[in-house]
């Protein structure tokens, strides 16, 4: 399992640029079942590292995010959003 903390963007955007210069990654993510984000906001750093998560994740079965306040999961059009991300593996499902 994969468990995420996000504190601010530029720690995102860190982890985001060191994962796509990284040569192994992809070779690593097919192993992923089980992906927890805890205190996602919803930035756009966030939303492209989940992005990159569910395209390369083929053996991603649910990924659980935790939003960092309550008001996201009232975010309608984030919320659909997230939900159209495209995913690797079909069986995926995201809980937010």
């Amino acid at each position: 399992m994969l468990r995420v903390i996000l504190r601010t963007d530029r720690i995102v955007e860190a982890v985001v640029e060191y994962i796509r210069t990284q040569e192994t990654p992809d070779r690593y993510l097919h192993q992923l079942r089980r992906v927890e984000i805890a205190d996602f906001s919803g930035s756009e750093p966030e939303i492209e590292h989940l992005r990159y998560l569910l395209a390369s994740g083929k053996g991603i079965e649910e990924m659980v995010i935790t939003p960092c306040h309550t008001s996201l999961s009232d975010d309608a059009r984030l919320m659909n959003r997230l939900m159209q991300l495209p995913r690797a593996s079909p069986t995926a499902l995201l809980f937010v």
